[in-house]
């Protein structure tokens, strides 16, 4: 199945085998302006975190029937990402320049970190113990920090992230490189992800051709 939430503020629910959708569910119907960006699955304990740009919550949603099963106060956040190997959750708050930690089992958040101004993107390595972070600013940035076993994020290294703007993070199978979608330049860079997790200097940088923006 595959997961996804639309502008009209709905979990869909996809069967990938026939591409037919099979539920479609208003996330919340409260009268509040919401903009449910990013979600990020516990297929294990079948919930998804939603972030919402729009409302200082994250909010932890059943994938059985769409019910919105707790609210979790943090600030207008833009990415999320599980770990199944800690049971927590990592959310970027693009307008405040943090990274939270929840805690997925009392649903509070344990921890809050300083990043680059405009975090956005997070991708997480295998074992669940080292996150990356982009950070979308104009001379783009992507940090790689250390899971310690206390939850405390601790900052191995940053390098460029090839263009301007980082929207978007994916560690290729072997967990060896990092891509980076560049949004305002355009362009998609691959960083080598080093034994300790630290990340290298761009291998390769593919530009693209034509105006920046969505329509690209």
């Amino acid at each position: 199945r595959l997961y996804t939430t639309n502008a009209d503020g709905e979990l869909v629910t996809i069967d990938t085998t026939t591409n037919k959708i099979l539920s479609r569910k208003k996330v919340q119907d409260d009268g509040k302006e919401h903009f449910f960006l990013n979600l990020s699955l516990d297929t294990a304990g079948q919930r998804a975190f939603l972030t919402d740009s729009k409302q200082p919550e994250v909010l932890v949603v059943s994938l059985k029937d769409g019910s919105v099963m707790e609210k979790i106060a943090a600030p207008e956040s833009l990415a999320v990402l599980f770990n199944p190997a800690r049971n927590e959750a990592y959310v970027t708050h693009r307008e405040a320049g943090k990274v939270s930690v929840i805690d997925a089992k009392s649903y509070k958040v344990t921890k809050t970190f300083d990043t680059p101004v405009y975090p956005n993107s997070l991708a997480l390595s295998a074992d669940g113990k080292t996150l990356y972070g982009a950070s979308e600013v104009e001379k783009g940035v992507v940090q790689a920090w250390r899971i310690g076993s206390n939850g405390e994020l601790s900052e191995l290294n940053q390098v460029a992230s090839g263009g301007a703007g980082p929207v978007y993070l994916s560690l290729t199978p072997d967990g060896r490189h990092l891509l980076v979608a560049n949004y305002v330049s355009g362009s998609i860079a691959v960083l080598p992800v080093k034994e300790d997790g630290n990340l290298g200097d761009a291998v390769d940088v593919r530009q693209d051709q034509g105006p920046a923006g969505a329509e690209r």
